[in-house]
């Protein structure tokens, strides 16, 4: 004899008795102050639906334990350490100290009798916003982000299309990338039973997000961390590249929980690799350290004047040759009024003329 169910319709009671004047009024005081939105990519309300791709990560045995120590001794979810670490990290790629992204909450309010067993799709994507200061620590950060995030909960049944307006100036998307933490219960033992007729042999899941970068995690022994993205919006090796960037970021939370925000490198070594190459391995001359960048970059000039400068599509261009073309610029731009302090605006494409601009 199976249990009674939950019928639908005290859901819906429950959702009814909301008080949305209270919820609106959270919402609002949660994004005070957001002005713009946090895009990973050009906005792009013309693009046509593609199949989304995925790129899968496992994180090692030894680090997801880890996490989940230093998540424990501090008081905080796994949760809260995933949305933190993603956080920071589109931070330092977006140029923010204030960035909102989305999350999926499961809304199934423990006030109805049998709501984790009812049947249906309770979930809804909502706004998380965090603040990063420099100043902070790791710790700091996230027990904020938890503590700003648990005020937030009775107010999570809230569509995001009535967050947005109510909360936000402007009719267009608040995010353009939102994380999942998956952590509904599993009887893995229901796989394994068979009889003489019917046998399970394999499993398999899909999903798909509509956002051109979502973070789907799901916990265990070892975290799988799955990313779906759009393929007309990123290329595979860009998202493998964010996403061992991420688990930088997890390995230092892991780590040093007390490191200061601003001193996170979420740069990879092969990134950093990269970066010595392009400068051409030279370490800054002595003295030189608090100069500014016109006088060390005319001082490269003099040392190593037919040295490469910029790379692009094949061809190199010398130190002097940029110089010579900067100043000549310059010289165009002090004709048209520019002086110290003046803000000229560049509509460049990636090119030589960007680096000499």
């Amino acid at each position: 004899a199976l249990p009674r169910p939950t019928p639908y319709r005290d859901y819906l009671a429950w959702y009814g008795s909301r008080d949305r004047d209270a919820a609106l009024e959270a919402w609002r005081d949660a994004l005070a102050g957001v002005e713009d939105p946090t895009l990973l990519t050009p906005a792009g309300p013309g693009r046509q639906a593609v199949a989304p791709k995925d790129v899968s990560q496992l994180l090692s045995q030894s680090l997801t334990a880890s996490l989940t120590e230093r998540a424990r001794e501090a008081g905080l979810t796994l949760n809260t350490v995933i949305q933190g670490a993603w956080g920071l990290l589109l931070a330092r790629m977006t140029g923010r100290d204030d960035v909102v992204f989305g999350t999926t909450v499961a809304v199934r309010p423990p006030e109805i009798p049998g709501v984790e067993s009812m049947v249906g799709l309770f979930v809804n994507t909502v706004p998380l916003r965090l603040r990063v200061p420099a100043g902070a620590s790791l710790a700091a950060m996230l027990t904020r982000l938890q503590d700003e995030q648990s005020r937030l909960l009775d107010h999570q049944f809230l569509s995001l299309t009535d967050i947005q307006q109510s909360a936000c100036a402007g009719s267009g998307p608040l995010f353009d990338t939102a994380t999942v933490f998956e952590n509904y219960p599993v009887d893995d033992a229901v796989f394994g039973r068979a009889d003489s007729t019917l046998k399970t042999t394999a499993i398999a899941a899909h999903d798909a997000t509509h956002y051109p970068l979502a973070l789907m995690v799901i916990p265990g022994e070892r975290l799988q961390v799955r990313w779906g993205y759009r393929p007309d919006v990123f290329d595979q090796q860009a998202v493998e590249v964010i996403a061992a960037r991420f688990v930088r970021v997890l390995e230092t939370i892991a780590a040093d929980p007390a490191r200061l925000v601003g001193r996170v490198d979420v740069l990879t070594g092969v990134e950093r690799a990269q970066l010595s190459r392009w400068g051409g391995g030279v370490p800054a001359e002595e003295g030189t350290g608090d100069g500014l960048l016109p006088g060390l970059f005319e001082e490269r000039v003099r040392r190593d004047r037919d040295a490469a400068a910029v790379v692009y599509e094949g061809r190199e261009v010398s130190y002097g040759e940029v110089n010579e073309r900067a100043n000549r610029l310059a010289r165009v731009l002090v004709g048209l009024g520019v002086g110290p302090e003046s803000r000229v605006g560049l509509v460049v494409s990636r090119s030589v003329e960007m680096v000499v601009a």
